[in-house]
């Protein structure tokens, strides 16, 4: 499946919504956002995209030998 998604911080992210527990608080910190993300192995997939923009993202459950600008696997 491919999708458009507007980025306005250069990260973007996949979740599992039944297995991911969502933090933010009004104070939170990058590297808060970090540990908590390393926590949550096989839940969560998240990439810096390079710049802000509108990319194109596609979503395989299986490998595809083609390649793209950026490519992550988890």
């Amino acid at each position: 499946m491919r999708f458009q998604i507007t980025d306005d911080s250069g990260f973007l992210a996949l979740i599992d919504p039944k297995g991911y527990e969502a933090f933010v608080s009004r104070d939170w910190e990058l590297d808060q956002l970090f540990n908590h993300f390393k926590m949550k192995r096989q839940r969560l997939l998240i990439w810096g995209t390079g710049s802000e923009g509108t990319h194109e993202v596609e979503v395989s459950m299986e490998f595809s030998e083609t390649k793209g600008f950026r490519e992550v696997i988890g």
